[in-house]
């Protein structure tokens, strides 16, 4: 597991809101193992994954769960990231268990809407315009 210090303010925002954008704590291989692991995870889902789009719907809205000990590249990722110090310090406690993972995986052309969380951007460096760092991760529309 790999330390990262969050920066000053993060865990009372996390307090009183619930939810904190930690920027650069990933790596840009990391960010491509979760890649990595996201296609694989599509290619061979299990049988809890759930497509929620409309048959006749042109892209595909995916659901899956509980692949983080399934999927190689999770596993990776959820051991040798900052994922584990994150949740450290946000939550106070000195234990962090991994209780469930959920993937939701929208393609381009899904008329699926998702009102109930918020769509993301893959990774700056497939998204310039947000000029962001690699391996940030930023909401659309979301101010720089």
């Amino acid at each position: 597991m790999s330390g990262f210090n969050l920066p000053v303010g993060a865990v009372s925002e996390f307090a009183r809101e619930g939810a904190v954008r930690v920027r650069w704590a990933f790596t840009p291989e990391q960010v491509a193992l979760v890649e990595r692991g996201v296609e694989r995870n599509l290619a061979d889902p299990n049988p809890l994954s759930l497509v929620t789009s409309d048959p006749c719907d042109p892209g595909t809205f995916v659901e899956d769960f509980r692949n983080w000990t399934r999927i190689d590249d999770y596993v990776q990722f959820t051991r040798e990231s900052s994922t584990a110090s994150i949740a450290q310090q946000l939550m106070p406690t000195t234990t962090v268990r991994l209780r469930h993972d959920h993937m939701l995986t929208s393609t381009v052309h899904t008329r699926q809407r998702t009102l109930w969380h918020q769509c993301l951007l893959r990774t700056v460096d497939h998204a310039p315009d947000l000029q962001g760092q690699p391996g940030e991760v930023a909401s659309r529309g979301d101010p720089q």
